[in-house]
């Protein structure tokens, strides 16, 4: 679902499959992103998800980078593009063998 949230915005999405965060941060640096999330179970609660936001470098995004992105979600005020321009998920596999 969120995929396909950011297909219809016209990003780029590669997906590194399962992994924990550290390989997360690994392939997003790796791979030349601009970012990445990566959704996790919470630790406290298992019936709760977290989302790790990361920059270009695999590090967390600023307290600032966070509320922008809240505020944005709240709002609903999202881009999106034309069915034409929506870009395939790219798998990446083997990414744990790339570390």
């Amino acid at each position: 679902m969120l995929a396909c949230g950011l297909q219809s915005a016209g990003l780029e999405v590669l997906d590194f499959g399962d992994g924990i965060t550290p390989l997360h941060r690994f392939a997003v640096q790796a791979s030349g992103c601009q970012g990445g999330i990566h959704v996790r179970i919470s630790s406290q609660r298992a019936d709760k998800i977290n989302m790790v936001f990361t920059n270009e470098r695999g590090g967390n995004i600023s307290r600032s980078q966070e509320r922008k992105i809240e505020n944005t979600l709240a709002r609903e005020d999202v881009r999106r593009v034309e069915a034409h321009r929506i870009l395939p998920i790219v798998p990446v596999p083997d990414m744990a063998d790339a570390m």
